[in-house]
């Protein structure tokens, strides 16, 4: 049943317009479900029944107006009459025959173009055409026209001139004619529709509209729902026809290699033979060239027109967001071809059916991190934080040294399984550089002495290797310390730097297992030990009562072990804090 909105906005006016120092009023309703010449609804209207000139770009090169067919051309220099929008597919085949030639196109004049406005002009030569040109946008450029929503027809409008107190009757039957009707509104002209009309959106689906404020709301939202084709080839290419399910598992189910890439006109692919890329479900990928690997991201930017985003920090070339796929080519051998302006990425399918995501389980990932020290080797393609040395405690804690000054950091870290993998968290990470650490970390690739990963909301990609460098036995520690005088270099307690209060002290480690340590108010002697627990080289040390050294007394972790420094490290078992103890030989 048919819904109009105009009776009682009529009966109104007319009430009205009986009176002299009377005004026209209307309720909010009744205002929002008329159409006027100055609304926001009339503006969208035109839009979307706007003359939409990228259809036969592949001729013109223009996305604001259309040549009027029969037009006869020159493709390549040879002589097509195009009759139709098919015809287009002629052209497109001429110029894909060959990659490597220069691709060219001659109007035979006189033409007829048809402007956004549905006005006809007779052009006479190239020149009176490069104006109009001109005047278009560029390529894939934001413009007026609606294109991802359509109206079905015919609409049929009641229409109140306020200045006449005319109505009348106007049924709409294609795009021209609405785009008019829009235009010849006059100010004094109030407009209903009858309701309720269909329109189709991109993907062919029909929505039924009852209103003005719903025709308003699903115009606004169709707006940047799909590709509206504006680069200058004709239809995106015929063969890209593949909904999101299957592209996704087409590109993570094969490797591919590079066949094509062409950045700012410069041809790059001779450099990237023998790469082999593989996309991962959980939007990753790795690529493989001569026993090296890269690791990236990537991730579906849009549904509608297959647009995706890559990112490998060394390998920046292929780094873009608005990869959209223009192809797929499927004659002998499979490829994807991505353009995104005029630069082009085509991959060629390599194996299919071998991916496999990291086999890497949550409590690998515990049990491989806490194991030694990990130093973040690579963040973003920068080794600056390669100076902070990671211990994983088996109570989520998180104790980060810089090695270049001994300050200590206490944060947390923690591993979990989601949909994308494995997650590896850090939290409370404090500090100028070593904060960018913060958040969670979807593993990529996973080794025992190695981990490679993705921030989960960013493109940030880092990779942490195992040290184990300061793996010793109890023999070398005793080896070591037992040899020289020592100096209290750094002491850190929960965070405090307390190193002054053993200024002047020299400490001797003897291989009876005493230590002393002197200076000018006298001796304090102590006794210390070595042992192992758990795979950790500990260094047990006991001053009794005598302060100041009684701080010392404990089982500390060795560190870091060199000839001439000693780093011990103890994690509170009570509010969890760190205390770092730093001997370093005279």
């Amino acid at each position: 049943m048919k819904k109009t909105f105009f009776t009682s906005t009529l009966f109104l006016f007319l009430f009205f317009t009986s009176c002299q120092d009377e005004v026209s009023i209307t309720t909010q309703e009744e205002t929002q479900e008329t159409i006027t010449a100055s609304s926001t609804v009339a503006s969208l209207m035109q839009r979307t029944s706007t003359n939409d000139g990228s259809s036969d770009n592949i001729i013109d090169y223009a996305n604001c107006y259309n040549v009027e067919l029969p037009v006869t051309v020159f493709a390549n220099g040879l002589e097509i009459t195009i009759d139709s929008e098919e015809d287009f597919a002629i052209i497109e085949a001429i110029f894909d025959e060959f990659s490597n030639d220069n691709d060219t196109i001659d109007i035979l004049f006189p033409i007829t173009i048809i402007l956004s406005d549905f006005t006809e002009v007779v052009i006479q030569n190239q020149s009176e055409l490069d104006e109009y040109t001109n005047q278009c946008n560029d390529e894939n450029e934001e413009d007026d026209d609606i294109e991802c929503i359509d109206f079905q027809y015919p609409i049929t409008f009641s229409v109140f001139n306020s200045q006449n107190n005319q109505i009348s009757t106007v049924t709409i039957h294609n795009d021209e004619e609405m785009y008019n009707f829009i235009e010849d509104l006059d100010e004094s002209d109030i407009a209903s529709i009858s309701f309720p009309i269909t329109v189709i959106l991109a993907d062919g689906t029909s929505m039924t509209i009852d209103s003005l404020s719903s025709l308003e709301d699903a115009i606004e939202n169709a707006i940047d729902q799909c590709d509206e084709d504006d680069d200058y080839d004709w239809n995106d290419d015929d063969e890209n026809d593949i909904s999101q399910n299957d592209f996704i598992n087409l590109l993570i189910d094969c490797n591919w290699t590079v066949d094509k890439l062409e950045i700012n006109d410069e041809d790059l692919e001779d450099q990237y033979q023998g790469y082999v890329f593989s996309f991962y479900e959980n939007e990753t990928i790795i690529v493989e060239y001569n026993g090296t690997s890269y690791s990236g991201n990537w991730n579906l930017v849009t549904a509608d027109n297959i647009q995706i985003n890559i990112y490998i920090d060394d390998l920046s070339d292929f780094n873009n967001e608005h990869w959209i796929l223009h192809e797929i080519e499927d004659d002998n051998e499979f490829k994807l071809d991505f353009r995104n302006g005029e630069d082009r990425l085509r991959f060629e399918k390599g194996e299919c059916g071998t991916n496999t995501q990291p086999n890497c389980s949550e409590s690998d990932i515990d049990s491989y991190v806490m194991n030694c020290v990990w130093n973040v080797v690579n963040y973003n393609g920068s080794d600056n934080l390669i100076i902070y040395d990671l211990d994983f405690n088996n109570n989520q804690e998180l104790v980060i040294t810089n090695s270049s000054n001994s300050d200590v950091i206490n944060a947390t870290w923690s591993t979990s399984e989601s949909a994308d993998g494995v997650i590896l968290e850090f939290n409370n990470v404090i500090g100028a550089d070593i904060q960018a650490i913060t958040g969670n970390w979807i593993i990529t690739e996973c080794e025992g002495d190695r981990l490679a990963m993705h921030h989960n909301t960013t493109s940030d990609e880092m990779v942490i290797e195992k040290d184990c460098s300061n793996d010793t036995n109890t023999s070398d520690l005793t080896t070591i310390v037992t040899e020289g005088n020592w100096v209290v270099a750094n002491y850190n307690d929960s965070g405090e730097d307390e190193t002054a209060d053993y200024n002047g002290y020299e400490i001797t480690f003897h291989a009876d297992g005493t230590v002393v340590a002197v200076n000018s108010s006298g001796t304090i002697s102590g006794t210390w030990s070595t042992t192992i627990d758990d795979g950790q080289l500990k260094m047990i040390l006991d001053f009794g009562a005598q302060t100041p050294f009684d701080e010392f007394n404990d089982d500390w972790d060795v560190y870091d072990l060199e000839t001439n420094r000693i780093e011990l490290k103890d994690v509170s078992g009570g509010n969890g804090t760190t205390d770092i103890l730093v001997f370093e030989k005279l």
